[in-house]
């Protein structure tokens, strides 16, 4: 990640946007984390049986009830981005919530 990049931005120009590689990533910072179809907010979110086995199987463990998303401290692997978005196997996930590991 690129945490100082807007310190050269210059008056009026858009802030820049984080850069997130590829690879494994665990939810830090939200108790639970959406999961959606496609890289943005406009994507409709996925419910509980949307998500794959292991993410339902992380997920109730650390709740002890089926949630739509990624429980805090879920680990999961990130296999495409877009801005500050994540491909994870179970759908797009904001990784401004997320600590690469």
């Amino acid at each position: 990640m690129n945490e100082n990049c807007n310190s050269y931005i210059k008056e009026n120009e858009p802030p820049c946007e984080k850069i997130y590689p590829k690879g494994d990533y665990r939810v830090t910072d939200t108790s639970l984390l959406d999961v959606r179809t496609g890289p943005g907010r406009e994507f409709r979110k996925k419910c509980y049986r949307e998500l794959t086995r292991d993410a339902r199987r992380k997920t109730y463990e650390l709740l002890r009830f089926k949630a739509d998303g990624y429980a805090m401290g879920v680990e999961f692997t990130v296999h495409k981005t877009s801005g500050s978005w994540g491909k994870t196997p179970s759908g797009w996930v904001y990784l401004d919530y997320c600590t690469k590991i």
